[in-house]
């Protein structure tokens, strides 16, 4: 979890104020610094908003296959690295996102930190790495609810009409 939360496991981002895009600079720089000792990099990230509780681990792992499938599609196409796509996330919605874990991913995202203001966006960032999308008709739309207050929270579970 990226941010300041005492009572859970946390990391804080390495920059204040930049929104996700922090969290999820501050969470590849510390895979890489924790895995270059031992030349052992993750392949993918997945990058999960906190205030959409709703999701649910099949979305999630469709979404993962998703960005498995498409890579393995680049490389039997033996496209450029650059023509390749290197982040996959849901039609309509910046997160939850993968991101594949590539050379140019820190350089990505030093350029959008130290950018424009109006560029330091996950929306930006997705531009950036080529993102592709996968539908979500099959997917409930509840699981895309975002819940950022107490009272957000109680609107949708004290809805009958939502089954949680």
């Amino acid at each position: 979890m990226s941010g300041y939360y005492p009572s859970h496991h946390f990391l804080v981002d390495e920059e204040a104020g930049l929104g996700p895009l922090g969290g999820i600079e501050t969470i590849v720089k510390m895979a890489q610094k924790r895995t270059s000792a031992h030349n052992n990099q993750p392949s993918f990230f997945l990058f999960i908003p906190v205030d959409m509780p709703l999701i649910s681990k099949e979305s999630l792992a469709k979404l993962a296959r998703f960005a498995q499938q498409c890579t393995r599609e680049d490389q039997r196409a033996k496209s450029s690295l650059s023509d390749n796509s290197e982040s996959f996330g849901f039609f309509g919605h910046e997160l939850p996102l993968v991101i594949r874990n590539h050379p140019t991913l820190q350089t990505t995202l030093n350029q959008l930190r130290s950018g424009p203001k109006s560029s330091r966006s996950v929306r930006r960032l997705c531009e950036c790495l080529k993102h592709k999308t996968l539908d979500t008709l099959d997917i409930p739309k509840i699981e895309f609810l975002n819940t950022n207050t107490l009272n957000e929270w109680r609107e949708i579970t004290d809805d009958d009409s939502i089954k949680l």
